[in-house]
């Protein structure tokens, strides 16, 4: 898995307590044959972990941050697995937890105890996120 992005990847927005892509597009391969396209412009808070579950981690959300918008990306309902050979597909929550899970293993310097407690907690928090997914997510103060 590799991911093209360059040092100034993310531009901060405290004002809304997130973060963005700018103007630029993120290409993450996943293997040989998929990869995933983030668009500019697209918005994250870094951290798809439920608050509850922060004090039971030794990571910060520092480590976490690209995985994180990986993560808030696979949750939006118009994301696509990309194939060099066949038309794009929707994720699936199952398939985004393997992304999720190995963004962190490859970026994050997150243990492997930590990316299980963070897995298992994403999981109990799907219905906050994954059934009410948005196509159009943006900040409401950006709509």
């Amino acid at each position: 898995m590799s991911i093209v992005y360059s040092r100034f990847l993310l531009e901060p927005l405290p004002h809304l307590g997130l973060w963005r892509t700018p103007n630029q597009t993120i290409l993450m391969e996943l293997n040989d044959q998929e990869y995933l396209v983030i668009r500019h412009h697209f918005y994250s808070d870094l951290a798809s972990v439920p608050n509850w579950a922060w004090p039971l981690l030794e990571c910060t959300p520092n480590h976490l941050s690209i995985a994180g918008m990986t993560h808030d990306y696979l949750s939006r309902r118009d994301a696509l697995i990309h194939h060099v050979t066949a038309p794009p597909l929707p994720v699936t929550f199952d398939r985004s937890l393997t992304i999720f899970n190995d963004v962190m293993e490859q970026h994050g310097s997150i243990s492997g105890s930590d990316r299980w407690k963070i897995i298992s907690a994403v999981k109990a928090h799907r219905h906050t996120y994954w059934q009410k997914r948005d196509v159009a997510w943006r900040p409401e103060e950006l709509r």
